[in-house]
């Protein structure tokens, strides 16, 4: 009985604090989203995920209007941008599809994957240090760094990066303790940050297997094997 007991108020507190991480990023991150216009780089992530509806390409190119922030470096033959990998324009090319077309609209899949980074925080910071209040204060003190808050808020590939990036870290420790489905959530999870910014993948990777080679040397084989997927 006190077994159980127990269990309903650990489920209860659980609920609880992702109920007041909901609502506080929602709040901070939600709020005026519409209130300014795109500016520069977020119009061309807008503009290449329109280019998508039309012709399932983010063509820099629409017969009127030349997308290019580097006089025509950033993009390829016939037009096919090239400077970023196509996660985030495919992401909000469907929102647009849905949604129709409006500021708020072109915002609100970036902003909604910050969201999801804060809670991505607290459940990393409890297993990584397994406490509750050691995964609180991690994702309490990410919703006070204004930095975040502004990047995440903004049509473009900072929200994505920041998720996947979090998520291949939380996968890599949960496979450290043989979980089941944990390799299948970290090549996700990299091969996903490798379409959103090719940089940010090679720092996971990097991070991944410094790790591994440092200090967990029996997952080596396991985590190159893994990381050898991401890249085919």
């Amino acid at each position: 009985m006190e077994r159980t007991t127990s269990m309903l108020s650990n489920r209860t507190t659980e609920y609880l604090v992702i109920t007041v991480l909901l609502i506080a990023s929602s709040a901070l991150i939600l709020s005026n989203l519409g209130n300014i216009y795109l500016w520069q780089d977020e119009a061309e992530t807008a503009l290449l995920a329109k280019s998508v509806l039309s012709h399932g390409l983010p063509i820099a190119y629409d017969g009127k209007n030349y997308i290019s922030q580097t006089f025509g470096l950033d993009n390829g033959r016939n037009f096919i941008h090239r400077w970023h990998p196509w996660f985030p324009y495919y992401l909000l090319a469907g929102f647009l599809a849905v949604f129709g077309t409006s500021t708020i609209i072109a915002r609100l899949p970036f902003a909604l994957m910050g969201i999801g980074t804060v809670l991505l925080t607290y459940y990393y910071g409890k297993t990584l240090w397994v406490s509750r209040r050691a995964g609180i204060l991690a994702a309490g003190l990410l919703l006070i760094c204004v930095p975040f808050l502004l990047l995440v808020r903004q049509c473009r590939y900072y929200a994505p990066a920041a998720f996947f990036s979090l998520a291949g870290l939380y996968a890599y420790s949960e496979l450290l303790e043989g979980r089941k489905r944990a390799s299948i959530a970290f090549v996700l999870a990299a091969i996903l940050l490798f379409h959103t910014h090719y940089v940010y993948y090679a720092a996971l990777l990097a991070a991944v297997i410094t790790h591994t080679l440092l200090l967990k040397r029996d997952r080596l084989k396991l985590v190159l094997s893994l990381s050898a997927i991401t890249v085919m």
